[in-house]
């Protein structure tokens, strides 16, 4: 995965002075390189079928494509793993959940980064497991392991994006854990659960484009 890390973190526990303190952002590598390349293509097949194709061919292609380009930034580019002092942010396609750190139970990574909170699991788009074989605990690399576990799954463990975006969220929730039993001001909350409203949007409206551009090719 890729990390985007903030210019004045708040400190390796992530502990700060607010929300945004030791922000740290986690994307899948490899879906923005695939969204990248698709884009590119997106790109040249628009230009080819401007210069080179018929009326109906361009009115046909470019929803189409244009459809095609909005989706793939809806699965590929967007989602994310969003963790800072106060909670995890999971940014899926459509929708983005905000789990304060109070409210979570326990993480999994059996087929993605599943995140127990609020008596509700919660699944990451951006962070899907690789399920390879199980490996020696590090304390160091997941202190919120079970006590008595000797070994968990790989894409539990660094090497996975499911595994890295645990080793981050778990590692934050334990030192939120560890603070709050020595500060009983720490706060509370519930999982908020809010619309990606921009591609919502635009997953709308090249659908509908699209679909008239279908309709209107096999009717006319």
């Amino acid at each position: 995965m890729t990390s985007q890390r903030p210019t004045r973190p708040g400190g390796p526990g992530g502990e700060g002075t607010g929300p945004d303190a030791g922000r740290v952002v986690l994307r899948p590598g490899n879906g923005r390189l695939l969204a990248g390349g698709w884009w590119l293509l997106v790109l040249l097949l628009s230009g080819d079928l401007l210069l080179r194709g018929s009326a109906g061919s361009v009115a046909l292609g470019l929803p189409l494509l244009a459809f095609s380009a909005a989706a793939v930034h809806a699965m590929f580019w967007h989602p994310a793993v969003v963790v800072d002092a106060d909670g995890v942010e999971l940014v899926n396609v459509l929708r983005t959940v905000r789990l304060p750190w109070a409210s979570v139970d326990d993480l999994d990574t059996r087929w993605a980064l599943t995140v127990h909170a609020g008596g509700t699991t919660w699944t990451s788009w951006a962070a899907p497991s690789s399920g390879r074989r199980i490996r020696p605990v590090s304390r160091r690399e997941t202190p919120w392991a079970e006590p008595e576990a000797d070994a968990i799954s790989g894409s539990r463990a660094p090497g996975s994006s499911a595994g890295e975006a645990a080793v981050l969220v778990g590692t934050r929730w334990q030192t939120w854990r560890e603070r709050s039993a020595r500060d009983a001001a720490v706060g509370a909350g519930q999982p908020r659960v809010g619309w990606n409203a921009p591609v919502v949007a635009s997953l709308a409206v090249t659908t509908a484009v699209a679909a008239a551009a279908v309709l209107r090719a096999l009717t006319g």
